[in-house]
Parts: structure tokens; C-alpha cells; sequence
């Protein structure tokens, strides 16, 4: 499967496969929900289906009967209906239980009219037996119960205690919600999932979606995402940035004696690929692709005192501490060999040590020294010295 999607420059292809996830990763405000609604909707895209990101989590206690063509089709309506724009607040849970026990109950009429007269026959496996061994397996002190039209979550640790669908946190609402949702869509489908971070435990998120992928290996799956340890966690990805958004403009057309709205220029993306083979850290590279603003590489660690400093004063860059000054000088160098990421900018700012003084400024392109030996000399520097002097009400 091929998927065009028009650019300032042209058109990027993109090509969702089993077993290699396509990863749209961007800031906010660029559109990346929207792209996810343009591909579900492009003919190409063959039999897709969008999860957009669940802020309304609200599960039934009591599910209503339906045969299964209706609540299939139901399900599948509503899916697109209450994503059709990335600010829905809709949701289309009580679509997926009433599919769950209908997928359920035509399985069980199935076998039975099989059984007839026959001594022995085969229990079916239905779609609720596969949700409630995913769950258990990522869940192993709770089980779920489907019984009655309800669905209940069962402790298996204490005194086994049980609640309703309704009282069950968010992070557990929309593991039930997306397990129902992959198990129940057609074979080879492409799953467009929007901002899977959101309500999700960080210990739970990545083993989720390890196990949906293990569940459906005949689907592809799209993610639409920010969060940038999620993006760094599909290791088999593709993964695309995406930079831009230009909605598309409409003229009137004069139809009889009506008049109506006809696209007049076709929304664009600025989408680029990144690379899958680089010298450059995988989760460096996502962290980088995920900020607006141009890179600094640092010496010293997360949360140390280089990056304490450098994040003051270079409020314009995103500063990555790096490690040693060879670390910082090997990225720069790495970067700038990666002609795909000519659309990024970044620096390294490393200590002088014991260089000589008339070597100050610029190593090499894009790296550049301190005008001291080491970063906390900085504080001593006069300049600072007074200024914080007269900041802590010293006087000078």
C-alpha cells in the first residue's frame, strides 16, 4: 500500500506495512491529527480505521443487544463520524461493547446449531476470550468479566472484589476500548491511532501496544503522536516528521440557483522523512525532531548544572546534554553527514579545557567553545559575579 500525500514540493509517499509502523511526529500544531483524518478518508487507504484521542472516557454499565451485521456496521459508521475532526469530544464506546457480546452471541449460536446431534462439541473461541487473555497478560492481578449484558473488572489479588465498567480508571476504560477496537476490525486493515499517550500509564503504554501489534500482525498500524518516548519505543518504525499544516481553501460555484463550496487548492502537509539508518542515537533523533527549535548540544548530564546554565541563557534553543565534549562534537558531526535532516539546525557548545586561548570560537562548523575552562567558571566570571551580587541584595 501506497499512501500520496501532497506536500509544498510535491508528494510524499508513505507505506504502511505489517510489522513496520509508520510514526507522524511533530509538535503540536501542525496538523499531525488532521493528516490522520486525510488518509483514513483517501480511497488508496483500502480498509482503514481511526482511533482519535479519547478525551471523553465513558463506559455503560448495562450494554444493549444487536445483531452482529448492525452492530458491526454501527461501530464502524461511528468511527468515522465522531473522529471527523481532531477536536471531537464524542467517543464511540458503547458501539464497541454492544459489538463485543453480538461477535460473541453469533459465535455461540454458530457452534450450537453445529452441535446438533452430536455427543461433543467445540466451545468458540470468540473475540471476548482473545480481549480477556490480552488483558490478563497485561493486567495479571485483574481479570475482566463479561456476563449479563455488563462488563465487570475483577480483582484477583485480596478479597477478589469487582466493579463495574463504569468505575474503572481511564488508563483501564481505554485498554478495554482499544482491545475491543483492534479485535474486532476487518483482516489486513490499516489502524490510524491519534495521540495513544493520552490516560495511558507510562509503564502500561509501550507494552500495550507491543501486545495490540502481536495481536494483529495482519494490520498496519499509523501512529499520530508528540510524545516523544512513545515514538522512540516502536523500534521497527518508520518514522516521519511532520512540520506544517495548509488547510485547503474553498470557492463558491454557482450550481443552477444554489451556490455551493468546491476545493479551489487541496490541504498540504510539510512532511519529511527521517532516516532509518544514522549514527545518531534513535531517541536523540525523535527528541530532536520533536522540538521547534534549533539543537544545542552540551556537555554534562540531564539535570546538571550545564544544562541548568545553557537552557538560561539560550532560551531559543532546545538544549541536549550530551555527555563528554567528544559526545557533543561526534552528533554535530554525525548530523550534519544527514543530507534528510537538512531542515533541522543544531550546534554543539562545548568547555575550552586546556586548548589554547587564541583557539577560542569555533572548533569546526557548528561547534563552538567556552571562553573558560570549565562551565562553572562562568559564575566567577565578573560580569556574573556582580550581577549576582546585586540580584541577592549584596552590595558592590
Amino acid at each position: 500500500m501506497s499512501i500520496g500525500i501532497l506536500t509544498p514540493t510535491g508528494e510524499c509517499s508513505i507505506e504502511p506495512a505489517p510489522g513496520r509502523p509508520i510514526i507522524l511526529l511533530g509538535p503540536n500544531g501542525t496538523g499531525k491529527s488532521r493528516l490522520g483524518i486525510h488518509i483514513d478518508n483517501l480511497e488508496e487507504t483500502g480498509a482503514s480505521y481511526r482511533i482519535g484521542a479519547q478525551r471523553s472516557l465513558e463506559l455503560p454499565d448495562e450494554v444493549f443487544s444487536e445483531r452482529y451485521e448492525r452492530a458491526i456496521g454501527l461501530l464502524r459508521r461511528d468511527s468515522r463520524r465522531v473522529q471527523a475532526s481532531p477536536g471531537s469530544m464524542e467517543h464511540n464506546y458503547d458501539e464497541v461493547l454492544v459489538a463485543l457480546f453480538a461477535e460473541r452471541l453469533r459465535a455461540l449460536e454458530l457452534a450450537h446449531e453445529k452441535s446438533k446431534g452430536r455427543k461433543n462439541s467445540i466451545r468458540p473461541v470468540t473475540v471476548i476470550d482473545r480481549l480477556q487473555e490480552l488483558w490478563h497478560e497485561l493486567i495479571p492481578s485483574q481479570s475482566l468479566l463479561f456476563s449479563e449484558a455488563t462488563v465487570r473488572a475483577v480483582r484477583l489479588d485480596g478479597d477478589g472484589e469487582s466493579y463495574e465498567a463504569s468505575a474503572m480508571s481511564d488508563g483501564e476504560r481505554l485498554v478495554l476500548y482499544i482491545l475491543g477496537q483492534v479485535l474486532l476490525i476487518e483482516t489486513d486493515s490499516l489502524l490510524i491511532v491519534d495521540e495513544p499517550e493520552l490516560h495511558m500509564n507510562r509503564a502500561l503504554l509501550v507494552r500495550l501496544w507491543d501486545l495490540v501489534e502481536r495481536a494483529r500482525p495482519d494490520c498496519s498500524f499509523l501512529y499520530v503522536t508528540h510524545d516523544i518516548d512513545f515514538a522512540a519505543s516502536r523500534r521497527s518504525a518508520q518514522l516521519y516528521a511532520v512540520l506544517n499544516y495548509v488547510p485547503a481553501t474553498y470557492k463558491e460555484v454557482l450550481v443552477r440557483t444554489r451556490t455551493r463550496l468546491e476545493e479551489d487548492t487541496p490541504a498540504m502537509w510539510t512532511i519529511e522523512p527521517l532516516p532509518s539508518a544514522t549514527e545518531l542515537p534513535r531517541d536523540l533523533l525523535v527528541r530532536m525532531v520533536g522540538s521547534r527549535k534549533p539543537i544545542l548540544f552540551v556537555e554534562g548530564k540531564q539535570g546538571g548544572l550545564d544544562e541548568t546554565i545553557y537552557r538560561a541563557i539560550y532560551g531559543n534553543f532546545t538544549v541536549i546534554p550530551s555527555g563528554s565534549c567528544g559526545q557533543v562534537i561526534q552528533f554535530v558531526r554525525s548530523f550534519r553527514k544527514q543530507e534528510e535532516l537538512h531542515w533541522l539546525h543544531c550546534a554543539g557548545l562545548v568547555d575550552r579545557d586546556n586548548r589554547d586561548p587564541a583557539a577560542d570560537g569555533a572548533l569546526e562548523e557548528g561547534i563552538f567553545t567556552l571562553p573558560v575552562h570549565e562551565v562553572e567558571n562562568l559564575l566567577l566570571a565578573p560580569e556574573v559575579f556582580f550581577a549576582l551580587a546585586e540580584e541577592l541584595k549584596f552590595e558592590t
